[in-house]
Order: structure tokens, then sequence, then C-alpha cells
């Protein structure tokens, strides 16, 4: 099996800045490349936990800020992003090399997204 580096490295590159492809479907889902990294860091010996990212509670209905990733300018905004973290790292292919998880919502998007943890295990 491939490692967590060289499968991060290999996303990373691939991904550009947008997750698409020119017509503008998506090449890629944050999902499923979370779960690829959860399956390697498990291989690893480590205990992964899939998070998720979604933007502050907005008004009083509870709506939510889309959330904007720094790859890109602006060009795409997500409801929700998912990643895996172990070690206290968040391992995500969009960023490249794993950061801490405090630093990883201010390294990877605008604004202040809240972090929290999957609420359920797919084992």
């Amino acid at each position: 099996m491939e490692t967590v580096s060289d499968y991060m490295a290999r996303k990373h590159a691939s991904l550009g800045d947008s997750y698409r492809h020119e017509d503008r479907r998506y090449a890629d889902s944050c999902f499923i490349i979370a779960r690829e990294v959860e399956k390697r860091l498990k291989a690893e010996g480590r205990n992964p936990q899939l998070f998720w990212l979604r933007g502050q509670i907005c008004d009083n209905m509870k709506n939510r800020e889309l959330i904007v990733p720094k790859i890109n300018d602006g060009k795409i905004v997500w409801a929700v992003h998912v990643v895996a973290v172990a070690d206290n790292l968040v391992f995500d292919p969009m960023i490249g090399e794993p950061v801490a998880v405090r630093e990883y919502p201010r390294i990877a998007f605008e604004g202040n997204p809240e972090m929290l943890p999957v609420p359920y295990r797919f084992d």
C-alpha cells in the first residue's frame, strides 16, 4: 500500500487549485480522500479520526457561512470539508503536508471555520 506521505504528495499534485476538472465537475471528493488517508494512517499503526470543517452560523435561522479554501483565491466555496487527523496533525493533500490541528483552519481557509470530529465511524 502507498504510504501516507506518497499518497498526499500524489493527491496534492493532482488536485490543482479547485478539486474540479476543466468542465467544472468535481474531480475528487474530500471525504473519499480523507478515508484513503485514514486507511493509510491505520496501516502505519496510527489511530486516525475524521474531522469536518464548516462555516460559522451567520443568522437567526442557523444558516452557516460557506468556507473558502485559500488554495484557489476564492474560485470555489464549500459547505463542508473533511480531513483525517492523527497525532494532533491534520493530513490534507490540499495543503500537501501534515499541519497542527490548531493551525490548520487558519492555514487552509479564509475566516474562522469550525473544526469538529465526524460523529460516527466507518470501520
